[in-house]
Parts: structure tokens; sequence; C-alpha cells
């Protein structure tokens, strides 16, 4: 049995599992604020614990460390259970399980285990779909309160609008990964009628230090 047999591993197994994730995050679809997730990972009101799997998971690949990598079977089997389980009507825990199921995806497209991988790829589509991602900044946006179900308030700065314009592409450059991979249709694409007005990701820093709005809509 595995020495980290609780859900949540010890703060020091954390602290090292983040480490070595960290400087892979970009490449592996790892769209949110890494500030803003770090500390909340101890906060009252932490991460989904899909997403914080699907990090340790990864960690764990990462980490070189026989001590950790012995635990990313246990982290895999502990982030795919929590994905079965809904976000809830928060737009900031549906955008966590994109996260998550973009992790998830990679981490299969990686060990080359396709199904699995095309549908985690395929939940992170669907769910960017489902609350307009799509459609950030776009006049012909759903006003609504309401998306799917879903409570769609304004981002309360621009490092949270940023996550969910970075969340879209993130999905958006996976989805064309696994099109290629398989030489099936991206999910998302003109082809199909979709039309994407989301403007074009920033680099994180980039949302930390703007603050007018203006300036992210020159972003299209």
């Amino acid at each position: 049995m595995s020495r980290i047999s609780m859900e949540e591993p010890p703060l020091n197994v954390v602290q090292s599992l983040l480490q070595a994730f960290h400087p892979h995050a970009e490449e592996l679809g790892f769209f949110l604020n890494w500030s803003r997730f770090r500390q909340s990972i101890a906060s009252s009101m932490p991460p989904l614990p899909v997403l914080k799997m699907s990090v340790y998971l990864w960690g764990a690949n990462l980490s070189g460390s026989d001590s950790l990598t012995t635990d990313e079977a246990n982290f895999l089997a502990s982030a795919l259970r929590h994905a079965m389980s809904p976000p809830g009507q928060q737009l900031h825990h549906v955008i966590q399980l994109i996260q998550a199921s973009v992790l998830i995806s990679t981490y299969f497209f990686r060990q080359n285990r396709v199904m699995e991988g095309q549908y985690h790829a395929g939940t992170a589509v669907s769910l960017s779909m489902a609350v307009g991602l799509h459609k950030i900044r776009s006049s012909n946006a759903n006003s609504a309160t309401f998306v799917a179900g879903v409570v769609h308030p304004p981002p309360v700065d621009q490092i949270e609008e940023g996550e969910r314009i970075r969340a879209f592409w993130a999905v958006f450059f996976l989805s064309t990964c696994w099109s290629v991979s398989s030489e099936l249709v991206s999910a998302i694409t003109s082809d199909n009628g979709m039309q994407v007005d989301t403007p074009w990701p920033l680099d994180m820093m980039q949302y930390e230090r703007v603050s007018p709005p203006h300036i992210l809509s020159d972003a299209h």
C-alpha cells in the first residue's frame, strides 16, 4: 500500500508535487493563475478535488522521485473518481473541472491511452461550449445570467477574465491536437458552424499587469 493513503497528501508532499509540476505547467495546458491556485490549496476554499489530484498526478509523474512516482496510480484513480462528480452551478468550479479534464487528457495522451484521453478532451470541449467560453466579449454572447444552468457572473478582475480566455484556447489547442493524432475533425471548428469570438490569449503575466479592460479587447 502506498505511504500516501489519505485523500490529501501531507503538506510537505504537496509542496514537492507542486514544485515538480510548475515548470511544466504551461506546456501541459495549465491555464489558471498559478499564484492564486497555489494559495488556494491550503485555504478555506480549496480547488475542486479533481483539479488538485490532476495536478498531483502530473507532479508525481514529473518528480523523478521514486517515493512520489509510486503514488502516481493512486492520484490518477482519485482524479478519475472525482471527475465523475458534477461541478455544480458556479462558473469557477466548471472552469476548474475543465482545467482538470485538460490535464487528465494530456496525461493520457502522453501515456498513449487514446480512448481515455479523447473522452476527457471531449468533456473539456463540452463544458467550454456549454458555458460560452467561445463567446467571451462577443456581441453575440448570451446576455442571460445563467448559461447552461451555470451562474455566469462577470469576472472580478482581469486575471479572472484571463483565466476564462486561456481556458477556451487551451481546450481548443487540446481538441486540435487530438483531432490530428486521431485523424478526426476537431469538435471546435468553423466547419461545423462554430463561431469563436473569444480574444486571443495573453501570457498570464500580462493579465496580472493589465488594468483597463479595453486593452484586452484589442487581443481579438
